[in-house]
């Protein structure tokens, strides 16, 4: 039994190496919802009364359809289309002497991409057929639908092969369900071949049954979908890298929060539990124990969504910390900028007189960035020093031309890392070298002038 049913799923997979070069790429999901529906509903049957033929079955917008159908003799034919959305016409026509009628009904140019249902109703008795508006044609889409046919009996291979690992018997009924799905899509390419695509169709719908029926057939036990080992391993890796990237995220906040003078004392001891519990969930995926490294995974997540919420809510105060700090530096700046300009009335009068006009304004624009802080504007207060800035730097470059301008804020720039970092050797020469590289400057100008000596963050 077992040699036979791998037989079968053999002869399957070669049909799917066979047939999948034929499939159509670059179809839009869309259509395969559409022609999912289409598999669903192109196959209306009505009462006792002949069901009606539309002609061709594919057709696209703006084409026209022919409905034909026999009744019994001279009478009305109340006709309705609609697609799955909406109802989009009715009208009657009036059979012949015979009982024969026929109508061409004529699809507008933005007629909706969809299955249409065209029910007919005589003497209060109703039947229904079918047709597909799409742009493609009758030949693509079932090409289309093959695809789908194709991975539902990969999904019933599937299923087989699982139950038969359980040690499950495969019952009669599944195996003939699953070789008359076999039957139908090899006669369907037959069609295919033979340029018949309604009877292809028709095929491949009959396919997408017997394979879904051996799908959904009761074995007895719960059948699990088969489990790739590497596939497992590396999903949980890629939650593991998702994990290192969050711990380097808060740990850079952390390590901005210590610079501000915030305690993170509490913050620390949990970046190292956070770190023990990262390192222990990678050596669980190395030994292999990939269920085990999953579930510390997790345990882990739920610490880290913890402290990512503790920082959110002490974001407030980080804010003003860091305006507060942005304030100082501004006002030590301004104050250093007016020592400057004074020292520069003797040789540029002109210049340096606007240019201490203009710090008197920012001073006052300093002060009510203050208030705005204090009582608690956040955004507006921000917002002023960041206006303070950009005018102070234009002053700057106004006044003392581009090349004293980047060498004064240069030296801003080092006074305010030499802040952080007092002992810092490097940073102390750079500036006494950047100062001599001014003075230089300046000498040769005729024009000495002093440094600012602090700049924002």
């Amino acid at each position: 039994m077992a040699k036979h049913l791998f037989q079968m799923v053999s002869r399957g997979s070669s049909n799917t190496a066979k047939y999948s070069g034929l499939v159509e790429k670059g179809m839009k999901q869309k259509a395969i919802i559409l022609l999912t529906m289409i598999l669903a509903t192109s196959m209306l049957v009505g009462t006792s009364l002949a069901q009606p033929t539309v002609t061709p079955h594919v057709v696209k917008p703006g084409d026209a359809v022919t409905i034909t159908g026999q009744t019994t003799s001279t009478t009305t034919v109340a006709i309705v289309i609609s697609n799955t959305r909406a109802q989009i016409d009715a009208f009657n026509i009036t059979s012949d002497q015979s009982g024969l009628y026929t109508h061409q009904y004529q699809l507008a140019e933005d007629a909706a991409i969809d299955v249409y249902t065209l029910r007919i109703t005589i003497n209060g008795e109703s039947s229904e057929s079918s047709f597909i508006v799409s742009k493609m044609s009758q030949q693509q889409l079932v090409s289309t639908i093959r695809t789908l046919v194709l991975n539902a009996k990969k999904q019933a291979e599937t299923v087989l092969i699982q139950a038969r690992r359980h040690g499950q018997p495969i019952p009669a009924e599944a195996r003939t369900l699953y070789q008359q799905g076999i039957d139908n899509l090899e006669a369907a390419v037959e069609s295919i071949d033979n340029q018949s695509y309604a009877e292809a169709q028709t095929e491949l719908r009959e396919a997408m049954n017997r394979f879904r029926e051996v799908v959904a057939y009761n074995y007895g036990k719960t059948v699990e979908p088969p489990v790739d080992p590497k596939e497992t391993r590396n999903r949980v890796q890629e939650q593991l890298d998702q994990l290192y990237k969050q711990y380097n995220q808060i740990n850079v906040t952390v390590q901005r929060l210590a610079e501000q003078g915030l305690n993170v004392n509490v913050l620390r001891r949990d970046l190292n539990i956070l770190r023990n519990r990262i390192n222990e969930a990678e050596y669980l995926l190395e030994e292999g124990d990939v269920e085990e490294a999953e579930n510390k995974i997790l345990d882990t997540k739920r610490m880290v969504s913890q402290r990512l919420e503790s920082l959110r809510q002490r974001q407030p105060e980080v804010t003003k910390r860091l305006a507060e700090n942005y304030q100082s530096v501004l006002e030590k700046r301004v104050e250093a900028y007016i020592d400057t300009f004074q020292k520069l009335q003797s040789v540029r009068p002109t210049q340096s007189a606007v240019a201490l006009q203009e710090l008197e304004q920012l001073q006052m624009k300093l002060a009510d960035s203050n208030t705005q802080l204090e009582t608690g504007n956040m955004v507006n207060a921000i917002r002023g020093l960041r206006s303070t800035e950009t005018r102070l730097k234009r002053l700057s470059y106004t006044v003392n031309g581009p090349v004293t301008s980047r060498l004064l804020n240069r030296i801003d720039e080092l006074t305010a890392n030499l802040e952080k970092s007092p002992n810092n050797t490097e940073t102390k020469n750079e500036i006494e070298s950047t100062k001599d590289n001014l003075r230089e400057y300046l000498r040769a100008k005729r024009a000495p002038v002093g440094t600012a000596g602090a700049v924002s963050p």
